[in-house]
């Protein structure tokens, strides 16, 4: 089954939430057709921490906790869409394009390998975990969807404290290549200035450059922090 849900972000699940919530189309591989088994991360936990409180369980002994059987990731789709509040938009990438890009990116490569997975279905039987646990239920879908929307809304690439931290970033990176490349031009001003105005320091001027590195590196840290702290504030 696949795992989804809350603090699920790698590329197959976190656009979906992330694209929905802006109301822009939701991405899938290759196909949006066949039923997918979908365990929901929480359950999935749950159901990892009740195997664990077995106490007459051989070791290594396997069980599948399979998840909710969708009868098409297009209609799981619309349902995360309808739970959003937004149009039912959804982008699929080919098979084609895909195995292109596996030609180049790495990480396509092995989706492309894995195409089986999003043109059948895959269906796990969790009879023996059911058979152990009876009482153990799953999220209903609708509130499963809910949850993880609002986790992505709080904690996704657009929530706000992600903006702020790229913002800051971005910040740290002007500041520390502007008062960089302005040290990396004074040095050598100051030390042609001394060459042209006091010859007999000549000699000296690979010893100047040291010291003065020596004494100028502290006080750049400091111009730089105090920089950065001004600008992240301001923004």
């Amino acid at each position: 089954a696949e795992i989804w849900g809350p603090n699920v972000t790698n590329k197959q699940f976190a656009p979906v939430f992330e694209n929905a919530l802006k109301g822009k189309a939701m991405p899938w591989l290759i196909s949006t057709e066949p039923a997918q088994q979908l365990l929901y991360a929480p359950d999935a936990g749950r159901a990892m921490v009740a195997l664990t409180q077995d106490r007459e369980r051989e070791d290594y002994e396997v069980f599948n906790v399979g998840g909710t059987l969708v009868p098409s990731v297009r209609s799981w789709l619309e349902q995360i869409a309808d739970v959003a509040g937004v149009p039912a938009k959804i982008s699929v990438t080919p098979k084609l394009m895909v195995a292109l890009l596996g030609r180049v990116i790495p990480v396509m490569r092995e989706v492309a390998s894995l195409s089986y997975k999003f043109e059948t279905t895959v269906v796990l039987s969790d009879a023996k975990f059911r058979t152990a646990h009876p009482d153990f239920h799953q999220t209903p879908m609708r509130e499963a969807i809910a949850e993880t929307l609002a986790w992505f809304k709080t904690n996704g690439v657009d929530a706000p404290a992600k903006r702020k931290a790229r913002r800051k970033g971005w910040i740290d990176s002007v500041v520390r290549l502007t008062v960089d490349n302005l040290a990396i031009g004074v040095f050598p001003a100051i030390l042609a200035l001394l060459a042209t105005q006091l010859p007999v320091l000549e000699g000296f001027l690979p010893y100047l450059a040291v010291a003065a590195g020596i004494y100028w590196t502290p006080a750049l840290h400091t111009l730089t922090n105090r920089m950065r702290g001004s600008f992240a504030s301001a923004f």
